[in-house]
């Protein structure tokens, strides 16, 4: 009674297919643009409440709804269970979590595969404890350290313990060898266990990162050369608040200065400095390679792409208007990845990053409407 635990779906389309809901409701809820929060109580799932419209405000609304002001939290730590969210999705999520409540600890984890195959992508929940009397004492599970208990305070004895875990007994025995993320070059490894919340968390957190710097740093790309300002301020916003979550403090300032820039409408500014952030980002997505796989295979800068024809075109927006009629988010990411040995006229490119956009908050009747503007 003391633990809170909902979840809010991107969409219907998974429980359809896994049989909680019938045709008919499935129906109602996708024309509708409906999708469910699930509260677990009592060892069962229910449905708590159904939200309605836009993805992003609805994500909002159950932040709010699942902190509400008349919770009591223990503030040391929340668990914001996923599946298939976007690198900037989960800092946003986390932003939107501090404005609310200051947790110590917001740990970021992979839905189970039962929650994932029954609920879907965009899937999201908060776990977290209501604060007790006395402290439930999450740190030693977290992160190693020295802690007081409240147990010995509360009988007057004022001791400090320290914890002893395998991690701190490793440490003492192989001081002289560095920690796996105090060797990557321009990482503050400190710096990123202490933002993510713990050495696992950053696992996750650094994953994520390593997986989209080649789809981020052509989104930001695409958005400069289209001279679209706007979403060029938002993508760098998002790199250097995940750049920052990594402990890339470099990489974040940089973000940061082109961020500003974009407020101020120094276009000077971002032109001078814009090249050097991307170069930047890529070799950070290189340094990754060693640890996540063989990196980013970038085409040499005299190597031209080939021209994307009439031809080529048509059948990509075929094949994209078909997976949006399915509800296929993987085969849209698919179709928009091989565009990428392609050269792209602007007027496409500018859409297919508005179908980019759309497909990462899973707006399919969104990608249907422009197509069909197309």
């Amino acid at each position: 009674d003391k633990i809170h635990c909902s979840f809010i779906l991107g969409g219907v389309e998974y429980m359809r297919k896994s049989g909680y809901i019938g045709k008919l409701a499935y129906k109602l809820f996708s024309s509708l643009n409906m999708r469910p929060s699930l509260k677990v109580s009592d060892d069962r799932f229910g449905v708590d409440r159904i939200w309605a419209g836009n993805l992003k405000k609805n994500y909002m609304s159950y932040l709010h709804h699942a902190l509400p002001r008349t919770a009591d939290p223990d503030l040391n730590v929340l668990f914001v269970t996923y599946a298939v969210l976007s690198e900037d999705d989960l800092v946003w999520i986390g932003e939107e979590i501090r404005k609310i409540a200051a947790f110590k600890h917001i740990i970021f984890q992979k839905a189970s595969a039962a929650i994932s195959l029954n609920c879907g992508p965009g899937t999201f929940g908060l776990l977290y404890m209501d604060k007790g009397r006395r402290a439930w004492h999450m740190d030693p599970i977290l992160q190693a350290g020295d802690i007081s208990r409240d147990a010995d305070e509360e009988m007057g004895e004022e001791t400090d313990n320290e914890l002893v875990t395998d991690d701190s007994l490793s440490a003492a025995t192989d001081s002289e060898e560095p920690l796996w993320y105090e060797t990557i070059d321009g990482i503050d490894g400190k710096t990123a266990v202490k933002n993510s919340g713990s050495e696992s968390s950053f696992k996750t957190v650094l994953q994520i990162f390593y997986d989209s710097v080649d789809s981020k740093a052509s989104e930001i790309e695409g958005y400069y050369v289209a001279e679209d300002w706007n979403n060029y301020k938002i993508k760098v916003h998002a790199l250097k608040s995940s750049a920052k979550l990594i402990g890339a403090m470099e990489l974040s300032d940089a973000a940061q200065l082109l961020e500003t820039a974009g407020k101020k409408g120094d276009i000077d500014y971002i032109r001078e400095h814009h090249a050097s952030l991307m170069r930047d980002y890529k070799k950070m997505g290189g340094r990754l390679a060693g640890i996540y796989g063989e990196g980013i295979q970038e085409a040499p800068e005299n190597k031209a792409k080939p021209l994307a024809d009439e031809f080529l075109l048509e059948s990509v927006y075929e094949g994209l208007k078909e997976a949006a009629d399915s509800m296929d988010c993987d085969a849209i990411d698919e179709i928009l990845s091989e565009l990428s040995d392609y050269e792209v006229p602007v007027s496409d490119r500018n859409k297919l990053y508005e179908i980019r956009k759309k497909a990462e908050a899973f707006d399919y009747e969104g990608i249907l409407n422009l197509l069909e503007s197309h």
